[in-house]
């Protein structure tokens, strides 16, 4: 993994910084916000992926200022979720939202997730009501009603995919992880290395990190 994401190389400050300025240039002038609210979008949700992979490989170093960058990736890929209906296709923020503890962000996206969750033609969709929804999609919204105390749509996300699987453990043993059995930290972790794309012939979108 350290080998596969170039956790070990130095961080080119100078391509991180300037690919995510240009893109937010292309949003900030007067024209753009008052004529073009798709660009803004498009910029919106973008942005993330010139600022996540600076954000995990200065997590990975130890670097405090990582955390300057999870919360920029939070906020962008927050604000430029708008139209894109499918559960597991937020995961990702939820995750970087939950990294850096904005509650203000996290109920904007139970307002985007409730919107399509409750939604009349999305219940009624076959394509909908049979997605796929990553186990750590699952993970996240308990993860989340532990830290809030509430969480609107982990019971209705509960209804798609296949449950907790691998999670489960944790789950059942929240408040006493000494009750679950050493080889099962093994077989999580191994269970994550085969989905991070280490594997010949591994199509990335169907990585789950």
């Amino acid at each position: 993994m350290i080998k596969h994401y170039g956790y070990k190389d130095a961080i080119n400050d100078d391509l991180c910084n300037n690919d995510f300025n240009r893109k937010y240039k292309n949003f900030t002038d007067k024209d753009t916000l008052k004529n073009h609210s798709d660009i803004i979008y498009v910029v919106l949700n973008g942005n993330p992926n010139c600022t996540h992979i600076k954000a995990k490989n200065l997590l990975f170093k130890k670097n405090e200022e990582c955390w300057k960058y999870f919360e920029r990736t939070a906020v962008f890929w927050t604000y430029g979720h708008n139209s894109d209906k499918w559960i597991d296709h937020l995961k990702g923020a939820y995750e970087y939202v939950l990294y850096v503890e904005r509650e203000d962000l996290i109920k904007l996206l139970f307002e985007k997730s409730l919107s399509y969750l409750t939604d009349k033609e999305s219940l009624s969709n076959k394509d909908f009501k049979k997605q796929k929804v990553y186990a750590s999609t699952q993970l996240v919204h308990f993860l989340i009603e532990k830290w809030l105390g509430d969480n609107p749509l982990k019971d209705l996300i509960s209804n798609y995919g296949n449950g907790y699987g691998i999670y489960q453990k944790l789950f059942d043993n929240w408040n006493d992880f000494s009750k679950i059995e050493p080889s099962y930290w093994d077989n999580l972790c191994e269970y994550h290395l085969k989905g991070i794309g280490l594997q010949r012939g591994e199509k990335w979108e169907n990585e789950e990190f």
